[in-house]
């Protein structure tokens, strides 16, 4: 074989094994899917909320972090920006695999003579008791939307004209209203304080895990003024604090629980399994498999 041609089989080799090795180095395959997740707004105005939710598959674990220090270790959930400016948004499931979004930000502008920020004011108490059901109104003219955070749970909770509220935490809380026309804001400030312990009386009584089931899936439809406060009371001893174990591996407390298949109600549970504290005959964990 001719010289030149040995030197040109030796090279064609050389160069298929630097492409093998470069795309071996520089793939970025490492076994993640394509995240399937969506932001409800790629621009909105400070002091709006986006709705975030994932849709992956295999995902069963979550961590959002919306590039101003915010974070939420929910599936879907709103998310509300106070400063103007560009931020990335961050997504990473199952702890490891990540995608990345940009939404923009705007100033929030309102004219000094704007009605409707004149208007945005909220009627209702300054002070309760941790259990009561507060009420509180509004009369904008004009809104067809409302979005009300009450400060505990640091999500919108509310979305009527007029809405009931029951803290479950003793402790002084803003309560913000936001309108829709010119996206003007209402504050309220509100001091909630404990209810006294008598003590003594009968012990809690006991609920089995197909009827702790039925009660979420009342609050899923809607029922969680009249059904959390209710169990809390009866079968958890007012401990908000309680540990859910969710399909396994995703932990929890009662309260948290309670409020998400509020706001999330296409939760669909399939089993719902609860353990007692032998020394206070109080529910100690619950653990839920859901669909």
């Amino acid at each position: 074989m001719e010289r030149k041609n040995i030197i040109l089989i030796v090279a064609i080799v050389l160069i298929a094994v630097g492409i093998f090795v470069v795309k071996k180095f520089l793939s970025t395959d490492s076994g993640c899917p394509k995240l399937v997740y969506s932001i409800s707004a790629s621009s909105i105005l400070a002091g709006e909320s986006i709705h975030f939710e994932d849709n992956t598959t295999i995902s069963n674990d979550w961590k959002w972090e919306f590039g101003d220090g915010g974070t939420s270790d929910a599936q879907n959930g709103d998310y509300t920006y106070k400063n103007a400016g560009d931020y990335t948004i961050t997504l990473t499931i199952n702890g490891k695999c990540s995608e990345t979004t940009t939404i923009k930000v705007g100033e929030l502008n309102i004219s000094s003579n704007d009605t409707m920020q004149k208007a945005v004011a909220i009627n209702g108490p300054s002070s309760c008791k941790v259990g009561d059901v507060v009420q509180f109104n509004n009369a904008t003219e004009g809104a067809t939307k409302w979005e009300w955070q009450f400060g505990e749970s640091g999500s919108n909770d509310k979305f009527e004209q007029n809405a009931s509220y029951t803290y479950s935490s003793p402790g002084t809380y803003t309560i913000v209203l936001r309108v829709d026309a010119s996206k003007a804001e209402g504050r309220h400030k509100i001091i909630v304080t404990s209810k006294p312990n008598t003590g003594g009386g009968a012990p809690p009584a006991k609920i089995t895990g197909p009827q702790l089931k039925a009660k979420f899936e009342l609050i899923t439809q809607g029922s969680y003024e009249a059904e959390y406060y209710s169990l809390l009371k009866k079968y958890f001893c007012n401990n908000s604090g309680t540990l859910v174990i969710i399909n396994g591996d995703k932990n929890a407390n009662i309260y948290n629980y309670c409020m998400k298949l509020d706001i999330q109600r296409n939760t669909k549970i399939s089993d719902v399994q609860v353990e007692y504290d032998n020394t206070t005959n109080c529910i100690s964990k619950v653990t839920v498999t859901q669909k």
